[in-house]
C-alpha cells in the first residue's frame, strides 16, 4: 500500500478528523483540569498523569475511528472498499 492510498484511505474513513476533534476536546480538558489541579493542591504527579492519557487517547480515537464508522444506523464497522486516488496532473511551464 502507496503513501498516496493510505492517506485516501484515511481520509474516507475520516481518521483525521476524528483525531481533530479529539484534540481540541482534550486541549479544553487539559485546560480545566490544570486550573482545577493547581487550585485543589494536587500532587506533582496529576498533570503528566493526564497529559499521557490524553495522548493515549489519541492512538485510541484513531484506531476506533478506523475500524468503526458511525451512520444515521449507529456505529457500524466500516467496510474495505476501493480507495480513488486522483491522478496527478502535470502543468505546462510555457
Amino acid at each position: 500500500m502507496g503513501a498516496g492510498t493510505f492517506l485516501a484511505e484515511l481520509r474516507r474513513r475520516r481518521v483525521f478528523r476524528v483525531v481533530l476533534a479529539y484534540c481540541v476536546a482534550a486541549a479544553g480538558t487539559l485546560q480545566v483540569a490544570e486550573i482545577v489541579t493547581t487550585h485543589s493542591r494536587s500532587p506533582v504527579w496529576a498533570m503528566p498523569v493526564l497529559l499521557a492519557l490524553a495522548a493515549l487517547g489519541v492512538v485510541v480515537s484513531a484506531v476506533l475511528a478506523w475500524i468503526f464508522d458511525l451512520t444515521p444506523r449507529g456505529i457500524v464497522r466500516t467496510v474495505p472498499g476501493p480507495t480513488r486516488v486522483k491522478p496527478r496532473t502535470s502543468r505546462a511551464l510555457f
